[in-house]
């Protein structure tokens, strides 16, 4: 474990490195699972199989093996009940999985993305994934360790309009079978750790401003757990949704974690965020983003 500190024109800055032994092996396969010509994207270890879809660049599934179970929510390629209605692009689209708010809903939701795979197995994949919006440059970087459960999501922002100001990656959760009370999540909120369960009669949401730069999910019944991990410094707040069936855009059981990054114009802005499924407790993937130096502490 390092802290690096770089130092130009009068500016300091620290950030953690985690360096480890490279191990395991993964592989990445171009498949096109739907059958529409666009391709999707295969990574896979002996622990989790994720699928990465060049629409909206995400990953719209993270499959824990032990369980055989996407800890995100996805409806693609399914369509929403209300895709018929007049004017829907203008609404948020639930396909699922890792995605990001950007401009929502009509900017990012339907964009195809120029995908390549940088590195194609050994002990680590990496698929490269990138668009153009109105002259602004997005791009976002996906590497799947070979002797864990570990993606990372590296975001790569090149922007040069004001009006795109905030990004909000966030995984769209849905542990186990369904998203339901034995579902409990966690949040390092200043003034002291939050959990937080769905209310199955009502939807809701929260800000909050963190201690530590990560955030979890466990079904109880299920024994199946996510951690997500991000630099606690970048982020405005992390904001919390409990989604629920009487969201006209969007009619289902899920939960939300968003880091609200802001976008710095003309310069480049990076952002990684981290995500860790395995069964057992979700303090055991806590541990584990800990032992290789990414999460972080607020001072």
């Amino acid at each position: 474990s390092y802290t690096v500190r770089t130092t130009a024109l009068g500016a300091t800055a620290e950030t953690q490195l985690g360096v480890g032994e490279a191990a395991g092996a993964v592989t990445v396969t171009p498949v096109d699972v739907d059958g529409d010509g666009i391709m999707e994207y295969r990574l896979e270890n002996d622990k989790v199989r994720v699928t990465l879809l060049a629409i909206g660049a995400r990953v719209i599934e993270y499959v824990v093996k032990e369980k055989g179970d996407n800890v995100l929510f996805k409806l693609w390629p399914e369509k929403e009940h209300s895709d018929r209605r007049p004017f829907r692009e203008r609404g948020f689209y639930p396909y699922g999985g890792f995605e990001d708010f950007l401009g929502q809903a009509s900017i990012e939701t339907h964009k195809i993305y120029n995908a390549e795979i940088v590195e194609a197995g050994g002990t680590s994949a990496t698929v490269r994934m990138a668009a153009d919006y109105y002259g602004n440059r997005l791009e976002k970087t996906f590497t799947l360790d070979g002797a864990s459960p570990l993606l990372e999501v590296r975001f790569a922002l090149e922007f040069r309009n004001p009006e795109l100001n905030m990004l909000g990656p966030q995984p769209i959760l849905a542990l186990g079978k369904r998203h339901w009370t034995e579902d409990v999540f966690v949040v390092p909120a200043r003034g002291g750790r939050r959990e937080f369960r769905m209310r199955p009669e009502e939807y809701f949401g929260e800000v909050l401003f963190v201690e530590e730069g990560w955030n979890a999910g466990r079904d109880t019944v299920e024994d199946v757990s996510f951690v997500g991990a991000f630099p606690v410094s970048e982020p405005e707040f992390l904001h919390l949704w409990m989604n629920h069936p009487s969201n006209g855009d969007s009619a289902h059981y899920y939960a939300e974690l968003q880091p609200w990054v802001p976008i710095f114009q003309k310069t480049v802005r990076y952002f990684s965020y981290y995500l860790w499924g395995a069964a057992g407790p979700w303090e055991n993937g806590l541990e584990e983003l800990r032992r290789r130096n990414l999460v972080t502490t607020a001072r």
